[in-house]
C-alpha cells in the first residue's frame, strides 16, 4: 500500500496541477473585476445626466478621451 504522500502517485500530481489552475482562476478573477470595475467607472462619467441647465458636465471630446484611456490595454 503506498502512502497518501507518495511522490510517484498521479493522484498526487494531478491534485497540485488542479490546485494551481485554481490559484491562476483566482489571479484571473481578480483581474477580472478590478478591469470591470475600471471600464464601469470610465462609463459612469461618460453616462452622467444632463445638468438642470441643459448641459453636459464632459463635452464629446473628453468623453473621448475617458473611453480611449478605458480602453487602453484591451484586446
Amino acid at each position: 500500500m503506498t502512502s497518501m504522500f507518495d511522490p510517484n502517485d498521479v493522484g498526487l500530481d494531478a491534485a497540485i496541477a488542479l490546485s494551481a489552475r485554481l490559484v491562476a482562476s483566482e489571479n484571473h478573477v481578480k483581474f477580472l473585476r478590478k478591469d470591470n470595475a475600471r471600464l464601469r467607472a470610465a462609463l459612469e462619467l461618460i453616462a452622467a445626466p444632463m445638468r438642470p441647465d441643459g448641459t453636459y458636465n464632459r463635452c464629446r471630446e473628453a468623453c473621448e478621451v475617458i473611453a480611449q484611456e478605458a480602453l487602453k490595454g484591451q484586446p
